[in-house]
Order: C-alpha cells, then structure tokens, then sequence
C-alpha cells in the first residue's frame, strides 16, 4: 500500500512517540537514569569533557549561572580527587579551575566560605608531587592573593603543609609515631536508621566497631585503636570531632548502615557498600546522605564557622580519598568471597561533619538496613566479621 508523504511523516511521530513513552524498554537509550547512576556519571566526567565545559562557561555569560558554576566546580574538584590514575598535570589544572570558579562565586555571593574553598583548592594543588612548575606557582600565587585579600583565610600560609611522600609509609611508620587510629561507631542513644524487623543501625555498627578494634589490636599490636563510644550513649558531631582532634591520630573510620525510604519494591532493589570521603560541594543522592547523617548528629555545629576557624581540616583530602578507596576494596573483597552478590556501590564524596577532624577521615556505609536480604545478612556474625576484616585490611593497606 503506498502511503503519502503527510502519512509516512504521521506515521514516524507516532513511532517515536511511543518510544519515548515506552518505559520498560531495558537498555534503551531513552531510559533516564535512575539519579544515583547519574551522580556517578557526573563524578566520572573525562577530562576532555570538563576541560570544553570549562572553556565554553569561562567565555560565556553563564557564569551568572551560580549553580551551573558551582556544579562544575565540584565535578572539576571530583575529577582531580578520585582519578588517581590520570597525570598529575591533569589533576592540577582542575583543581586549579575550580578555584577560579570558586572565586567567582565569591565575588558574586560575597560568601566568605567561597574563598575559602579557593584557598584550599590551590593550597592542594602545592601539595601535589610532580605538578608542573608553571602550575604550582600559579597556585602559590593565588594563596599569597587571597591571603593578602582576606586575612582570616592565611591560616594555610603560616603552617605550610608538607608535600604528601612520593611513596607513602610504610604501616610500620605509624607504629613508631605512637599515633592511634579512631573507630567512630555512628548514632548511639538513638537507634539510627531501623531497618527489616527491626534491625538498628547503632546496633549494628557497634557490633562492627568493636569487632574492628579487635583486628587491629592483632595485627598493630603497638598502634592505639580508639572508639568514640563503646556503648549506646549518645554524641553530638561535635563532640566526636572535638574528642579525636584533642588526641590526635593517624586517622578515623566513621561506621554507618544505610536506609532507603519508598516502597517494597524499591527498598528490595537498592543495597550496597558504599565510602565517603569529604567534599565541600554537595548535590544529588550524596547531599540526601549526608542531610539525614549530619541530622543524627546534633545540630549544634556550626558547619561554616568551623571551616573559617580552620581550614587545616581540609588538608588530608587526598589521604581521605585514598582510605576510602582503600577501606572499599577491602570490604567488598571480603564479602565477596562468600556473597558473589555484594554490590560495590564504590567511594564518593560529601559533605558529612563527623570528617570534618584534622587526620584523613572516611565515612562507610556498610550496607542497607532497609533491604531485606542485606539485614538479613546485617545480623550474622560471620558477615559482620568480615565487614570489620575488610575495614581493618583497607586501614592497615592505607
């Protein structure tokens, strides 16, 4: 049957129509993706596209786009903190770019808190090994500038940080410091996140804590292991930052299970492990995370005041990113010797309080309390155990 050109053309519409209405279709280019998966793909840009991103905004007037600018800024400074395997110069000039970005914020915004995530996206740029001469004084330069500009921020420049060793230490080193590790079981006084028939989250993560602890103490007979609770009694973030910063440590591990509201059927579908490192930029799934983590905590602390008083706190987010790394691997290594299933759900990063400490600091999610077969798993000793074997087996690695 021939059909007329007005025809063949109705008939397209009508075709693509229903491709664009057609939701199950699996794998079709047309699916939106769910917004976890599209955080990561965010997370995950490639150079060549942050860097035609960043030259198209910079010759614009998108730059009145605040959160256009703030978007990129955060994928820029996520690019050159977890894409370790990519050259140095690479990493450098995002980060460099992000703190241009961040300075335009500031301008527009007059947010001091902007120039100080400036200053502390060049201060990492200095302290990288192997960034090209041009690069590195470019980045001395504009902490010197804004130093000069805003007083208050030239914390960084009258205790120069030491650049990070081509090689990081061995774990004997941290025996010889005598400098402890912190264990931060997370909730307490309150059972967190509550999950299938019942199954709390500080429970839980206590059980792991100790368990954690217990490992260590064998396998770094010398190095302190310390916990911030060791029953159920109740902490404010504050009181956890404030208690590892005045002893001191090599670094800290907060513990944490995590929950999904909905149906049935997305409870049933969305578990995993997942580790933290600190960022200062926050969107998606990861700002949810972190809005209902900081919530626990205690409200008390002033998130803005603090970084101002002290932006040494930044300084350890390279050696955070690598423990979150570290302390994932180990996880999902374990439990997957006996679970095939385990869903790594990888390392990210957001704006959590209880990181906010003066060491290298990583928040792990063990697992979701809300999904059946996970909380299940959740009450066995033998996968707790192997939780805390793969935690202790990414700190000693780190």
């Amino acid at each position: 049957m021939k059909l007329g050109i007005n025809q063949v053309c109705f008939c397209r519409i009508l075709a693509l129509t229903s491709i664009l209405l057609l939701p199950s279709c699996t794998g079709s280019w047309l699916r939106r993706a769910p917004e976890r998966d599209r955080l990561q793909q965010q997370e995950t840009a490639s150079w060549s596209d942050l860097s035609s991103k960043f030259k198209r905004l910079r010759s614009s007037r998108d730059l009145l786009d605040l959160e256009a600018v703030q978007h990129l800024a955060a994928s820029l400074e996520d690019f050159a903190y977890l894409h370790s395997d990519t050259p140095v110069a690479q990493r450098a000039q995002a980060l460099l770019w992000a703190a241009w970005l961040h300075e335009q914020l500031a301008r527009s915004s007059t947010n001091t808190l902007d120039w100080a995530m400036a200053q502390d996206a060049y201060a990492s740029v200095t302290q990288m090994q192997g960034v090209p001469p041009k690069l590195y004084t470019q980045a001395q330069q504009a902490q010197k500038r804004i130093a000069s500009q805003h007083p208050d921020l030239a914390v960084d420049l009258l205790s120069p940080l030491q650049p990070e060793p081509a090689q990081p230490p061995p774990a004997v080193a941290i025996q010889e410091t005598g400098e402890g590790i912190w264990i931060d079981p997370g909730h307490g006084g309150e059972p967190g996140a509550v999950g299938c028939g019942g199954l709390k989250e500080s429970e839980v993560v206590l059980d792991i804590a100790l368990r954690v602890r217990r490992i260590l103490r064998k396998r770094l007979r010398r190095v302190p292991v310390y916990l911030t609770r060791q029953d159920n009694k109740r902490l404010s973030l504050r009181q956890r930052v404030q208690m590892a910063d005045a002893k001191g440590g090599r670094l800290l591990v907060s513990i944490h299970a995590n929950s999904i509201s909905g149906n049935k059927k997305l409870r049933g579908r969305v578990r995993g492990v997942e580790t933290y490192s600190l960022s200062f930029s926050n969107r998606g799934y990861a700002s949810r995370l972190a809005g209902r983590e900081n919530a626990a905590g205690g409200s008390d602390f002033d998130l803005e005041k603090y970084l101002l008083a002290d932006l040494a706190t930044r300084a350890n987010t390279g050696r955070s990113v690598a423990l979150s790394r570290h302390v994932q691997q180990g996880i999902v290594s374990r439990l997957r010797r006996k679970w095939k299933d385990t869903r790594d759900l990888g390392i990210k990063r957001a704006l959590l309080y209880v990181l906010l400490v003066r060491m290298p600091a990583v928040l792990v999610e063990v697992g979701f309390v809300s999904h059946p077969q996970e909380a299940k798993r959740l009450r066995r000793d033998n996968y707790k155990q192997a939780i805390a074997t793969g935690i202790a087996d990414g700190i000693v690695r780190s």
